[in-house]
């Protein structure tokens, strides 16, 4: 006879409510690109993998899902992808905070403790119109203040700006796929306006639609770090940018849970190099049990069961009770604020593309 599971007072849950936290190193592993890659494209430095498992209280997630993700195949791990030709050239200009959140200059103060600066750098971007052109026309509203051929894509107030990359920021990072996701513009929202999807930004209501492409994009094999992304399903102009080289087939990127299309890439210069390899080491949050060596099977097994039972209800009970800040809390959010602050077309000079 199976004993039945137990039940859990709601005081011995709290008792579990304290963040424990734990930090886990692991550098990428690039010695195959390092020793294939093209000598245009510089190595990316290593940089510390550090994952932060946060308490149940207040930071627990959704229940696990078993995901059964496709592995590349070996003429996909063997062969360099051929990158589509630029039509579009934009320039970002991120920055990273320090640990404590800040940017001010701290001159007057002395100056910034030693490791702990302010990063500042700046990422140029080409789009593939001619492959993807419908992506690239949805990025550049967001460049060109909703802009398309002259027309507006937005209705509401005439005097609120429209949305822009120019004042986003990036919020996590998916260690598994090396992608840095980004886009993410405060005050933007979806939401459905007459039974059709649409964005909301302040008064502003602007039509959402999927970012389809009506022909496929034959882009495979394995391609450099810097390839720009985004997700078939996601309305919300968040992209993605890949730290590290990334298996594509189609497109699109292999592994990755959702249908995720390549669209674009950011030149790999000095910038580009030390701004991936310093984002992605940065702490990010983690709502698994962390496991111990010391720790046997059965001992992982059983305290992973009791970890994921006690997160389900505490989630559960927090959105009984309407409370929504557990959607600010999920796996890779970066802790860290890594903000755009600007982003505008590049001039091509004598037509020529300036980032080939």
């Amino acid at each position: 006879m199976v004993a039945p599971a137990p039940l859990f007072h709601f005081a011995s849950i709290l008792s579990f409510t304290g963040s424990v936290f734990s930090l886990a190193t692991q550098p990428p592993d690039l010695s195959a690109w390092q020793i294939q890659r093209p000598a245009t494209t510089p190595p990316i430095a290593d940089g510390s993998r550090r994952r932060i498992a946060a308490g149940l209280l207040g930071i627990a997630s959704g229940g696990a899902a078993v995901v059964t993700i496709p592995s590349p195949s070996r003429a996909d791990a063997q062969s360099f992808c051929e990158i589509p030709a630029t039509t579009d050239e934009i320039q970002l200009r991120v920055r990273i905070s320090r640990s404590d959140g800040t940017f001010y200059d701290k001159t007057g103060e002395g100056g910034d403790t030693p490791g702990d600066s302010v990063f500042l750098a700046s990422l140029r971007i080409g789009l593939f119109g001619t492959s993807a052109p419908i992506h690239t026309q949805q990025f550049l509203k967001y460049i060109d203040g909703g802009e398309v051929s002259g027309t507006s894509v937005a209705v509401g107030e005439d005097d609120e700006p429209f949305p822009s990359y120019g004042s986003s920021s990036f919020k996590s990072y998916d260690d598994a796929l090396g992608i840095l996701e980004g886009g993410s513009i405060s005050g933007l929202s979806a939401e459905s306006f007459g039974g059709a999807p649409a964005l909301r930004y302040g008064r502003r209501l602007i039509p959402a639609t999927l970012w389809l492409e009506k022909n496929a994009n034959n882009m495979s094999g394995t391609c450099p770090p810097g390839m720009l992304v985004h997700r078939t399903l996601d309305v919300l102009p968040t992209f993605g940018v890949t730290v590290r080289p990334t298996t594509v087939r189609d497109g699109k990127i292999v592994g990755s849970r959702d249908e995720t299309i390549v669209f674009g890439r950011v030149i790999i210069d000095g910038d580009a190099e030390n701004f991936f390899s310093a984002a992605s080491a940065l702490p990010t949050y983690s709502v698994e049990r962390p496991t111990y060596s010391d720790e046997g099977g059965i001992t992982q097994t059983v305290a992973a069961n009791v970890f994921n039972n006690q997160r389900d209800f505490m989630r559960n009970f927090a959105g009984a009770i309407g409370d929504t800040r557990l959607s600010k809390v999920y796996n890779g959010k970066l802790l860290r604020r890594v903000e755009v602050t600007e982003a505008v077309r590049v001039k091509q000079e004598l037509g020529a593309s300036i980032l080939d």
